[in-house]
């Protein structure tokens, strides 16, 4: 799973809320939170984020821990 936004040239990274695939910067937004910097794909997903960012961060936070635990 690749949610890291911080390149903006970035191949695929996945939407935060719907984890959609996300190729070749086409993102809709890209939202900093914390040390995070996450890629949103549509409007729709942007509000969602925007009104309660907390599980998303701590989803993409728990599968950064994992991958790098791995």
């Amino acid at each position: 799973m690749q949610f890291d936004a911080h390149n903006p040239d970035v191949e695929f990274v996945q939407c935060a809320v719907c984890e959609n695939g996300i190729t070749g910067g086409r993102w809709f937004a890209r939202i900093a939170h914390g040390d995070c910097l996450v890629a949103l794909c549509c409007p729709l997903c942007l509000e969602v984020f925007e009104k309660n960012p907390k599980p998303y961060i701590r989803r993409i936070e728990t599968l950064s821990r994992r991958g790098s635990a791995a």
